[in-house]
């Protein structure tokens, strides 16, 4: 079972294991488009790691059209941003994420049984 990390809503976040590549797509207040490092997962949200705080990311943003990709899938989601907490000098930003669409909602599902499924 993969190492579970409790967070501030009380459920589970899955580790992503290091063999897997896995990225968060997505459009920040600042007007850029960054892929950055996906961290822990959940069927309702994620976290992903900066190298410095961006500017209108802040509890409560809404960020839309977001992708994120775990070696060849890709799964389409709107994030509100739950935190954004400095760690030393860069920042982790967790969110809760909403499929797009019905087949996104299910790719999640099934991603994290297989995350679930793997020896830790």
């Amino acid at each position: 079972m993969p190492t579970k990390v409790t967070n501030r809503r009380g459920e589970t976040r899955g580790e992503i294991p290091d063999f897997q590549d896995a990225e968060i797509e997505l459009n920040l207040p600042d007007g850029s488009r960054r892929t950055l490092p996906l961290g822990g997962l959940s069927v309702n949200g994620g976290s992903f790691h900066l190298a410095k705080r961006v500017r209108g990311l802040d509890v409560g943003t809404t960020i839309h059209g977001a992708v994120i990709r775990i070696g060849e899938l890709e799964i389409k989601v709107h994030m509100e941003v739950r935190h954004v907490t400095r760690t030393g000098n860069e920042y982790d930003c967790g969110g809760r994420f909403f499929p797009m669409s019905d087949d996104d909602r299910n790719e999640m599902a099934g991603l994290m049984a297989r995350l679930r499924s793997l020896p830790s």
